[in-house]
């Protein structure tokens, strides 16, 4: 897990707040995230996008780990898209809300991105295997067969473990052991797994135990770095959004 990125998100978040009570184009958002994120030392270049589906004054992060780039030494090998509704592009209206969602956001694309670098410099960038779904649906086969593949469950429970962790801390293992549910802004890509596929599903079993796991190396390294008084557990506060939707139960996914 990329610790050196997850310790900058205070700063990330901070930077974030500047937005707060603002109205900015997407352009300018744009240019300044590139700008944050390359002085904090991250391989990245920031674009632009658009998609009527959205609503307006919604922001969406997307990103991308170009294997050919890392490979070629290229300087800039991530790319992150801030893609927002068409109507919106000069008038995105921030509060503390979207500030704090767009710092959660831009956090966990680095740090799944960087487990795609990580995945691949492992392998001498070989492709990852392929994951075949049996749905007749195309669509949902379509999505079973990006989430099924081993590269991203892997990385999408970084991302996943990360969001859970600055919701609740060291509850979050507590929670997913207990049993307790989680809601939709609790993790949106956790959402997306258990929409994809049974909640008892292989898939959501791997994903749920790699998601333990990484809970476990966070709290480990929190409690190192807070007796090393190199941060504070109140710097990693990110406060959820409630959704009033309903809600998962993973308890019964893990093998023990």
């Amino acid at each position: 897990m990329n610790f050196r990125t997850i310790v900058q998100f205070p700063l990330i978040a901070e930077w974030s707040k500047k937005f707060v009570g603002t109205t900015v184009s997407q352009r300018l958002l744009a240019r300044r995230t590139g700008d944050l994120l390359r002085s904090l030392g991250h391989p990245v270049s920031v674009h632009s996008d658009t998609d009527s589906d959205l609503d307006r004054n919604t922001v969406v992060v997307s990103a991308e780990y170009s294997v050919d780039r890392d490979e070629d030494g290229k300087r800039r090998y991530i790319s992150i898209t801030i893609v927002t509704n068409p109507k919106s592009i000069k008038k995105l209206k921030f509060d503390s809300v979207m500030s704090n969602i767009f710092a959660m956001d831009l956090l966990e694309a680095l740090c799944h991105e960087y487990r795609h670098e990580y995945q691949y410099r492992s392998r001498d960038f070989e492709e990852d295997r392929s994951f075949r779904s049996t749905s007749k649906d195309y669509e949902l086969r379509r999505q079973q067969e990006y989430l099924g593949i081993p590269g991203e469950i892997d990385a999408f429970a970084v991302n996943i473990a990360i969001r859970l962790w600055l919701v609740y801390g060291k509850e979050a293992h507590k929670r997913i052991k207990n049993g307790i549910e989680f809601e939709y802004q609790d993790s949106p890509d956790l959402w997306g797994y258990l929409n994809a596929f049974e909640l008892e599903h292989e898939v959501n079993r791997r994903l749920i135990r790699k998601i333990v796991k990484n809970l476990n190396e966070l709290n480990e390294w929190t409690s190192k770095c807070i007796e090393d008084g190199i941060v504070s557990q109140d710097q990693f506060t990110f406060q959820s959004v409630p959704s009033g939707s309903a809600a998962y139960n993973l308890k019964q996914a893990i093998s023990e």
